[in-house]
């Protein structure tokens, strides 16, 4: 059995996708849980990894909508912090270009088109 202090050990890792399977498998509430996955997938997305942020949103039954709106916002407060390294264009082995964290976004947003 997974105990508080699991979840809260993976909490203080940032290890959120880890941090939410243990929350679902506790029965945490839907709105903590809710709150641990939406993290993960910032986490996920911040990597720009596309493939693993569309899995777990689809998982999660995050729509497509909804993900989008979130990662948009994210973007948005993060930017308003002043640290916008995670924001700036960087490399996309996947399509050979540039991205910043908004044009990537858009970019793979359009790509999940199987998913509603």
């Amino acid at each position: 059995m997974v105990g508080n202090d699991d979840l809260k050990y993976e909490l203080e890792r940032n290890n959120f996708v880890r941090a939410a399977e243990i929350a679902a498998s506790r029965g945490l509430a839907e709105n903590e849980l809710r709150e641990i996955q939406f993290e993960a997938l910032w986490q996920m997305a911040q990597n720009r990894n596309a493939v693993g942020t569309r899995k777990l949103a689809q998982e999660w039954g995050v729509s497509k909508q909804e993900l989008k709106e979130y990662l948009q916002n994210r973007a948005v407060e993060h930017r308003k912090t002043g640290d916008i390294k995670l924001l700036t264009s960087c490399y996309d082995a996947g399509t050979g270009k540039y991205f910043s964290f908004e044009e990537w976004l858009e970019f793979y947003a359009e790509k999940w088109k199987d998913y509603q």
